[in-house]
């Protein structure tokens, strides 16, 4: 188990000798030190090769490496014609064709087409999800979309009971931070008491349906997309298909309707710890009573308030289970492939959330609601 090195002319010479095997000490490459022009290659010579195994092949990988790196030509003719198979199999994976495609600088005008093509496809491919979507609410308005109870009802718990803990603590926190800022800045011109108008009109109108959706995306949105992926990759969703059950009525539904039952209730979850936040620092800090600080919240934040936060909470339930679904429905096979897309909807999703938000904010400011 030995090699060594010469080089003759513009060709630097590999000669093999021994049998080559994981079970003695593996044997690094040192790559040579002479000079090589433009015509210079590395060739191996296995007169004297005896038996082999992986060893070998990393020692060639790494060789090749070298070769790359120095630009010189690779000739393994004379090696055994399993390595060459071997070699050419892992130059052929995924992330090698990649690395090759990423040396190979293209021009401005082809990476544009590359994006718009890429983008047409998300479109077409997100219009398609929606249209298929569309059709499975019809099923189960005419009573012909077929999924099971007991997956429903998972759905309702992931939901609903579940992230009842990171809601109501985030909510409380947020509220209390509110609260701190308020103080901070309302005490100095003594007017301690608009702090509560402060908390409830944030909460009511903005931040506690925008904070739960954004929790939810990063909980049951990812969830979502991990399934379903997960399924996608299995080829499960693909038996589904073949035995006559369609995957939108069957997997898509009771995802969809249990975020938009559960939104609504999380959201005013969420907005009770946000005011029990900012109740506990005006107490404390302030010195205002509880009963000043919710009298003043009932007096100074509208009814429609409360109703602007439950609706945009229904809105951001479709857009939560939408785009968890659709990363998963469009998922393709392999454990990288369930990742991104995990990670695809729950981006997706908080972005929709925000911009979705800023337009509400944006129509009724315009309204002047």
């Amino acid at each position: 188990m030995d090699y060594t090195t010469t080089q003759t002319g513009e060709t630097f010479v590999i000669a093999l000798r021994g049998d080559w095997s994981v079970k003695q000490s593996l044997i690094g490459f040192d790559p040579p030190t002479g000079k090589s022009g433009a015509q210079a290659a590395v060739r191996f010579e296995a007169d004297d090769l005896g038996t082999w195994d992986s060893s070998l092949l990393a020692f060639v990988w790494a060789v090749q490496r070298w070769a790359e790196g120095e630009e010189l030509r690779f000739d393994i003719e004379s090696l055994p014609a399993e390595i060459g198979n071997l070699i050419a199999l892992a130059l052929n994976t995924p992330q090698q064709r990649d690395a090759a495609k990423d040396k190979a600088t293209k021009p401005f005008l082809d990476r544009v087409g590359v994006w718009a093509t890429g983008f047409g496809r998300g479109f077409v491919s997100a219009a398609d999800f929606v249209g298929e979507t569309v059709v499975s609410l019809g099923d189960l308005v005419r009573g012909r979309c077929h999924f099971r109870s007991k997956d429903f009802v998972q759905c309702l718990a992931d939901c609903g009971p579940r992230s009842l803990g990171i809601v109501g603590l985030i909510s409380l926190m947020i509220g209390a931070i509110l609260a701190f800022v308020g103080a901070m800045q309302l005490k100095e011109f003594g007017a301690e008491i608009y702090v509560a108008d402060l908390v409830g009109v944030s909460l009511a109108r903005e931040m506690a349906s925008m904070m739960t959706g954004i929790l939810m995306a990063g909980q049951t949105g990812a969830a979502y997309a991990a399934q379903l992926g997960s399924m996608q990759a299995n080829e499960e969703i693909d038996a589904l298909t073949t035995l006559g059950i369609k995957p939108y009525n069957y997997l898509v539904m009771p995802r969809l309707l249990a975020q938009v039952l559960m939104m609504p209730l999380l959201t005013l979850y969420s907005l009770a710890l946000g005011v029990l936040g900012g109740l506990l620092v005006c107490t404390t800090v302030l010195d205002l009573s509880a009963t000043l600080f919710l009298q003043r919240i009932a007096e100074s934040v509208p009814l429609y308030y409360f109703g602007m936060g439950l609706l945009k909470s229904l809105i951001f339930g479709v857009l939560i289970a939408l785009c968890g679904c659709a990363m998963g429905m469009r998922c393709g096979r392999s454990t990288m492939a369930v990742g991104q897309a995990t990670t695809h909807a729950v981006v997706l999703a908080i972005v929709l959330i925000v911009v979705t938000d800023c337009g509400f904010a944006l129509i009724t400011t315009l309204m002047g609601v």
